[in-house]
């Protein structure tokens, strides 16, 4: 009977073991593959301590000559699909989503022309320029602000 218990003590201490190190280790990958590049630390471009890592990519965009878009005036759906889901549509990247309509709402409230102006210049690190589409059109940028608040639900009556 001594046995028998101190056979199971061991089996449960054994499965709580294996548990605890399937967890730590799951938590271990979700860590690396969050990381974005990895490597050398010596070769990332310099970011300020406001940087959202999802806009880490824009640094290398900032110096580089803009090319001109001569397509067709891109719709607020197109513009968000391209450059703003980039941030907007993770949550990792501190942006808020566009069914956060507390955030959204939040934002409104300063007035639509600050949002937008926001967008067009950028937002203190956080928000690149023209939300990373150096080449649209201040209609476009437009168009895409107004197609977050489409999908978030509020009316933007501005």
């Amino acid at each position: 009977m001594l046995t028998e218990n101190r056979h199971k003590k061991l089996t449960s201490i054994t499965v709580s073991q294996c548990l605890t190190s399937v967890v730590l280790l799951a938590s271990i990958l979700v860590l690396i593959s969050g990381c974005q590049g990895g490597g050398d630390i010596k070769n990332k471009s310099p970011s300020s301590s406001t940087e959202v890592n999802g806009t880490r990519g824009y640094i290398d965009e900032r110096n580089k000559p803009i090319v001109p878009y001569t397509g067709a005036e891109r719709s607020g759906a197109e513009v968000y699909a391209l450059y703003c889901a980039t941030c907007h549509d993770r949550t990792t990247q501190g942006a808020p989503l566009p069914d956060d309509d507390i955030e959204w709402l939040r934002r409104l409230k300063k007035g639509n022309e600050v949002l937008v102006k926001n967008v067009l210049n950028g937002y203190k690190e956080l928000m690149p320029v023209k939300g990373g589409c150096r080449n649209c059109s201040e209609k476009e940028v437009r168009a895409a602000v107004d197609y977050i608040f489409m999908r978030s639900g509020i009316k933007n009556t501005e």
